[in-house]
């Protein structure tokens, strides 16, 4: 036997099933050994002769099916050998009609007919209004070689038949085993059942239990001998098991058999179809015909190979490959994976015209993903790949021109005329994908923004020159509006920052860092996370430190010590083959070009990016950027430029929740990139003073009902008021940190808000002076501040200085000098200095009756203050009476349902509480608690407060039980309203404890009263009054547990703290002494208890 080469085998057979390949190589004249395969050939090979053709036969991997691995086997045979053309042979499903009478086993050929080349895929287009599915592409004819040998053999059947019979007898005599064992042979007319098209299988593996009423009855052949159709398969990924389906698909195409391969092939693997039918195509499939039915397609494959002339095989030229793009293969690229699966799913591996983008913020590395995408495709499909660039009419027109060298088309042919003549080459082209890269300018192919350009040139339209059949085309482009106006919707994939482990593999390759499969280094993770994982910043920060022999950790110093350091190291250009070398390689440059393409289009999506560059890059309330955008702009305008920028990954919408609030988030490199552009154009102090003013008319006031719209717009405030260049700063941002102070403070986060207002405080002091009114009222905001944080006597002195000055500034009698005075006897009152606080208000009442009369709100707000010093000393009874007048007056001035009136209804509701008259403090506090439900509703801090004032007097009447279920529902509602640690949330613990200890479950009091203790240390501090309670609280609970020694201990510590903070003769300084002595009687020390009592 003569030796036989790899390049003997000109002629390939694919089939899908080992049934199939099995009788293919039962027809063979000739087995030939095997030959070696391709180190990336996976397929395994027979080889034989039949007649004078060598052939080299392929079969699918088990259990695997479909038009995609068809043409993975095909292309893989193509590279191993020099296939000129082949045989696709195997079993279909029939499709009888009145023209073709098809029966089991007879034979379905490819045949051009009507508008297909003979085989098309029936699952693939798209469903159309009114529901119609409507089949796009078309797939190319058998080679001319095989439709004339085609041509031949059927002449022959008329003149003397095709021998099949011979070709099966042979067969089956050289085999017996194929008959005996395998069922290679006709199975019986009895077997070959057709039912109606609307009559459905019912269960079971052959069709005995169908009704033979439904059967259709045919007229009996005279003999067995297979016949032979010819027409249009149709191909598909999914198996055709309806009747109906089958006959009208069958119908409007010309069809007369349904499979699973060919459409992979066509174009790709010039070939004829030969099936051999199994079944109908309906439910009712069964395997028994499986066999003889491969049997009979290799029979006919067999005989018209005989009418194939082995010059004509010679002759035929073996499809050429084009590779034209400038790039060669990454070898270090970073696969990702998601995307990559994205593309197959959207471009399989078929011959229909296809298209895709992808789409992504510069820099996120959609030209190395279409690179490699290119490379991957070619691998295997054998097809041939052009790259094209999209930047510019120019640059598309010199990607043509090197095209056109390549494929020999006259030079001679300019303009238009060499862009047209491209055209068609690619289309006549059997297999290829074109890839058209930095599609960011739209307009240059189609008009899409024309009539806003400020641009004279006529537009190009590109997009008519763009290939339209049998390949695929594959745009990158920043903007996502290419969905839609180049590419349909849903066609695009988005590619955004690497994940964490990609950009470290990234970092590690490009760096010449040792590559780790372990956790990356602290060092790395930070400049990840800086550089927020994009590939372009990566590949840039890995490329100087490379160069530079520098580190990661004094890359991370640069980047973090000016923005100008920053924006000099995301500007550094570094060299990569991958890239065209006149396009921009660093993240800065790169987007300042789609910066200017914005600017182009929309001044307002202009005056957003700029605008918001001085915000915080996370949620970015529309209602910012509509401000952003200026005046002048309508909604949908404003939507419309929000729109552009999200196409150009700008911005991300960050929540869509139908009827939900947009909210958006900008990549913050970029609002680096857009600063330092704004900074070369001497526009960085107008943007972020536009930023600071959107922010001073946007943040509310810091009342409760505007807490939720404070914390959407607090992350934007803090970062515009930390651009002190801004123009405007020292008039804006006074105003601006005094509501976000207002905000904190109201929020119980007075340490925050402390830091604000000595900022507000300086800034006034600078501008304004230390005497302007402005100025004085943020020492007074100040003031109030230190008093929530129990620096009483810090609070004091400056109230002292904040009243001189109103008097000198204002004069006595003026409303901000009086409310001075009520601020410092409320300082008073709260270092137990109630005779001072007691003169200082009645000072401030005469003065408010005398200036503005005894109805006016402040008039009656000192009257409340007044007796609520009162209830203090112990004078119950006067306070009580000046209560009720207070509430008389808020009811006839501002009515019963006023908040100021429900406020003096709670106060006499704890006078008379503190009178010993619960029942009748209850009855008002439920008055109260209904009032504020109307009005404010259950979760408002007031509704809160009543319930645990409601909690107090239940437990004081003894009802504890109830007292304790109130006061969890108030503890729930705080930690959900304020948050877990806010002083009133403590305070429903505190409360809480309380309730226990008095109900004796000691235990869990101290549990809850050191958790008191610990939250006021850490949020309080040590020295202030509410923590020392706190210490005192859990020594009264050490002391019911009879461990005096241990509260003995916290008592000493609670006295000299008082001491210190309150002064000596304030009432819990006293009754912290009272509470030592007690513990000293219980120790049995009884004569230091005296004495400390008689202190």
């Amino acid at each position: 036997m003569a030796t036989h080469i790899k390049d003997h085998y000109q002629i390939g057979i694919i089939c899908a099933l080992h049934t199939e390949a099995a009788a293919v190589i039962a027809m063979l004249d000739e087995r030939h050994p095997k030959l070696a395969s391709q180190k990336d050939d996976p397929n395994d090979y027979s080889f034989g002769r039949i007649g004078v053709h060598n052939l080299v036969i392929a079969c699918l991997p088990a259990g695997i099916m479909g038009n995609t691995p068809a043409t993975t086997v095909a292309n893989n045979m193509k590279r191993s050998f020099p296939i000129k053309f082949g045989l696709m042979v195997g079993i279909g499903g029939g499709v009888p009609s009145k023209k073709s009478d098809i029966r089991l086993g007879d034979i379905a050929v490819s045949q051009p007919t009507g508008s297909h080349g003979g085989v098309f895929q029936w699952d693939y287009g798209k469903t159309e209004q009114g529901g119609e599915f409507h089949h796009s592409g078309t797939l190319d004819k058998p080679p001319i070689a095989l439709l004339n040998a085609l041509q031949s053999l059927k002449i022959h059947d008329i003149n003397k038949g095709i021998p099949l019979e011979d070709a099966l007898t042979t067969m089956a005599t050289n085999n017996p085993r194929m008959v005996d064992e395998f069922g290679y042979e006709y199975q019986g007319a009895d077997e070959d059942q057709l039912f109606q098209s609307s009559y459905d299988h019912l269960a079971g593996e052959t069709c005995e239990d169908c009704d033979v009423k439904e059967a259709i009855k045919r007229k009996a052949r005279k003999n067995t001998i297979p016949r032979v159709f010819y027409g249009n398969i149709a191909s598909g990924n999914q198996v055709m098991k309806h009747g109906i389906t089958r006959d009208r698909i069958a119908k409007k195409e010309g069809v007369i058999c349904f499979e699973m391969e060919a459409a992979g092939l066509m174009d790709n693997f010039p070939c004829l179809v030969i099936r051999g039918i199994c079944d109908y195509a309906d439910s009712h499939k069964n395997k028994i015909w499986q066999p003889y039915a491969a049997a009979s397609a290799a029979a006919f494959a067999r005989i018209l190979l005989g009418f194939v002339e082995k010059q004509e095989v010679t002759d035929t030229p073996v499809q050429q490959q084009y590779t034209i793009v400038p790039f060669p293969r990454n070898t270090d690229f970073i696969s990702r994976d998601d995307i990559f699966q994205s593309l197959d799913d959207l471009l399989p591996l078929t011959t229909t015209y296809q298209t895709a983008a992808i789409w992504g913020l510069g820099g996120c590395g959609k030209t190395q993903m279409a690179l490699e995408y290119t490379c991957r495709w070619q691998q295997k499909t054998s097809g041939s790949v052009f790259w094209v660039r999209g930047d510019t009419e120019a640059s598309f027109s010199q990607s043509y021109s090197e095209i056109a060298k390549e494929a020999g088309i006259s030079l001679d042919l300019k303009g238009e005329d060499l862009l047209l003549a491209v055209q068609k080459w690619i289309e006549q082209l059997p297999n290829w994908l074109l890839v058209f890269d930095n599609v960011d300018d739209l307009r240059i192919f189609k008009m899409v923004y024309g009539h806003q350009s400020t641009d004279p040139s006529p537009n190009p339209e590109l997009l008519r020159f763009v290939p339209r059949k049998n390949g695929i085309v594959l745009w990158t482009s920043r903007d996502n509006s290419i969905l839609g106006r180049l590419v349909d919707h849903g066609r695009g994939v988005e590619v955004r920052g690497m994940s964490d482990q990609e950009a470290l593999r990234l970092f590690q390759s490009r760096s010449g860092r040792p590559r780790s499969e372990q956790q990356p280094s602290d060092e790395e993770s930070e400049l990840l996370n800086l550089l927020e994982n994009l590939p372009l910043a990566v590949s840039q920060s890995a490329a100087y430190i490379r160069s530079t022999r520098s580190t990661v950790k004094l890359y991370i110093e640069m980047l973090k010590e000016s923005e100008i350091d920053q924006s000099e190291l995301l500007d550094y250009e570094f060299s990569d083959v991958h890239r065209q070398s006149d396009m921009p390689n660093s993240v800065m440059k790169t987007w300042i070009i789609s910066m200017k393409q914005i600017a182009q289009e929309s001044q307002c999506a202009e005056r957003i990016l700029r605008t918001i560059a001085y915000l915080d890059n996370q949620g970015l309330p529309f209602e910012v950027l509509s401000a952003a955008g200026g005046g002048g702009f309508k909604k949908h305008e404003i939507l419309q430029a929000v729109g552009r920028l999200i196409d150009y990954s700008f911005l991300q919408t960050q929540i869509t929740v139908e009827a939900g609030p947009l909210v958006y988030q900008e990549h913050r490199l970029v609002q680096l990139a857009t600063r330092q552009a704004l900074t070369k154009a001497n526009q960085n102090s107008k943007f972020s003073g536009n930023a600071i003013q959107i922010m001073k008319s946007l943040f509310p006031d810091g009342t409760h009902e505007t807490w939720s719209s404070c914390r959407v717009y607090l992350p934007h405030a803090l970062k515009s008021i930390s651009w002190k260049k801004a123009d405007g700063y020292e008039d804006l941002a006074p105003g601006l940190l005094g509501r976000i102070g207002r905000y904190y403070w109201e929020e119980g986060r007075s340490n925050e808000a402390e830091q604000l207002q000595l900022q507000v405080l300086d800034l006034q002091k600078s501008v304004l002076g230390e005497k302007h009114p402005d100025t004085i009222l943020a020492m007074a905001n100040l003031a109030s501040t230190w008093s929530q944080q129990g620096r009483s006597r810090e609070a004091e002195q400056l109230q002292l200085q904040v009243l001189d000055l109103q008097k000198s500034v204002l004069g006595e009698e003026h409303p901000n000098t009086i409310l001075a005075m009520a601020n410092l006897a409320s300082t008073w009152l709260q270092q137990g200095r109630s005779s001072k606080a007691e003169k200082l208000q009645l000072q401030v009442m005469d003065l408010q009756k005398s200036m503005l009369g005894e109805e006016h709100p402040d008039t009656i707000l000192a009257m409340a203050n007044l007796a609520s010093t009162w209830s203090q000393q112990g004078r119950s009874r006067e306070a009580e009476q000046l209560k009720l007048q207070v509430l008389d007056l808020r009811k006839s001035i501002l009515g019963e349902k006023h908040p100021n009136t429900i406020t003096a209804m709670a106060n006499l509701a704890s006078t008379w509480w503190q009178q010993g008259r619960s029942t009748e403090a209850e009855q008002l506090k439920l008055q109260v608690l209904d009032l504020w439900k109307s009005i404010l509703g259950e979760k408002h801090p007031n509704t809160i407060t009543a319930m645990a004032n409601l909690a107090s007097t239940w437990w004081q009447q003894g009802r504890s039980t109830e007292a304790e279920q109130l006061k969890l529902q108030v503890l729930d509602l705080w930690k959900s309203v304020l948050g877990e640690e806010h002083p009133d949330t403590i305070l429903a613990i505190a409360n809480l404890a309380s309730t226990w200890s008095q109900q004796g479950r000691s235990r869990e009091a101290e549990q809850l009263k050191l958790q008191v203790l610990d939250l006021r240390k850490s949020i309080l501090g040590e020295k202030h009054p509410n923590t020392i309670t706190a210490m005192a609280n859990l020594a009264s609970t050490w002391w019911q547990q009879g461990r005096s020694t241990e509260a003995e201990q916290l008592e000493l510590q609670v006295v000299d703290l008082r001491k210190s903070v309150l002064g000596e003769e304030h009432p819990d300084t006293i009754l912290s002494m009272a509470s030592l002595a007690s513990t000293w009687w219980q120790q049995g020390r009884s004569s230091e208890a005296e004495q400390l009592q008689l202190q």
